[in-house]
């Protein structure tokens, strides 16, 4: 179906301060549900501008693997889709940590505080900004989690967690490979 109206985009339906979950329930703005999708809707968003600074291949799959998380996190549990659902696994997250493990191992990290916004790039700017969007998206999906008693969402909670761990490291990475080419 294509979309030709703006009432298509605009049904007007979260006027009155509620909207649906990918179930059909309506719920209010308010919902914690919202709060998770929209703490990891921002980090996304963060990250795809950094793909146009950084040259982090891997980036596109993560934003991939976020939608998943988004869609698991919008549908009932109950609901029948929840069973066709492509999820975020532990496969993915130990894709997160085996990147992180490769990149350690090619660029060690000194054990020191980093300010935020130390790298001098827009592209680290940009993933330093995704990195504490995903930590507080983490937040939000735990007040969700025990909010809703989702334990169903554990691993999903694990790939953010992950995920700020592994954006922190690209920044990092990228600063001292930065540094390395002005040297």
């Amino acid at each position: 179906m294509k979309i030709e109206k703006a009432r298509q985009i605009a049904t007007k339906t979260g006027d009155n301060g509620t909207s649906r979950n990918y179930s059909g329930d309506v719920l209010s703005k308010a919902d914690q549900l919202f709060a998770a999708l929209g703490a990891i809707d921002e980090a996304n968003s963060l990250i795809g501008i950094a793909t146009h600074y950084v040259a982090i291949p891997e980036l596109r799959t993560i934003q991939i693997a976020l939608g998943k998380l988004s869609s698991q996190i919008a549908t009932n549990p109950e609901d029948p889709k929840m069973k066709s659902l492509n999820k975020v696994t532990i496969s993915d997250v130990d894709c997160l940590e085996n990147t992180m493990e490769l990149l350690l191992k090619d660029h060690p990290l000194e054990p020191i505080f980093s300010l935020p916004g130390s790298d001098t790039t827009k592209g680290g700017a940009y993933l330093d900004v995704a990195r504490a969007t995903t930590r507080r998206a983490e937040r939000e999906l735990v007040s969700f989690i025990i909010d809703k008693k989702r334990d169903d969402l554990v691993t999903g909670l694990a790939y953010l967690n992950r995920l700020s761990d592994l954006l922190f490291v690209y920044i990092k990475v990228q600063s001292v490979t930065q540094t390395k080419k002005t040297e």
